[in-house]
């Protein structure tokens, strides 16, 4: 589970935006911290408080699409209401490598 005492992600520059590069003991491990880095680029984790977990389940046709669905779900709970939420912790509480589907907690 990622937090924010152990980072394993960088960020990289790329002419159109940034790249999260991020490394883990298993691809859960690098899933989640690359969703961890996603939000570190857009604030400041120092700073955020965890005050609420939100759920969330996702599905992919190859491993590629499934990190693509992870984040964008990620991103999507980011920056709608009612949650707007800041994940500090992201935790992958299921992942089916063969059926391509991921649970996770966002803290």
């Amino acid at each position: 589970m990622a937090d924010n005492t152990e980072v394993k992600y960088e960020y990289r520059d790329h002419p159109a935006d940034v790249q999260l590069h991020a490394w883990g003991n298993t691809l859960e491990e690098a899933f989640e911290q690359v969703a961890t880095a996603m939000y570190g680029y857009m604030t400041e984790l120092s700073k955020v408080e965890i005050t609420q977990t939100e759920e969330i389940s996702v599905e992919g046709h190859d491993m590629e699409s499934l990190l693509y669905q992870f984040l964008d779900e990620c991103l999507f709970v980011f920056s709608t209401e009612p949650s707007f939420l800041v994940a500090k912790r992201v935790e992958i509480t299921s992942f089916d490598k063969t059926e391509f589907k991921i649970s996770a907690k966002l803290h």
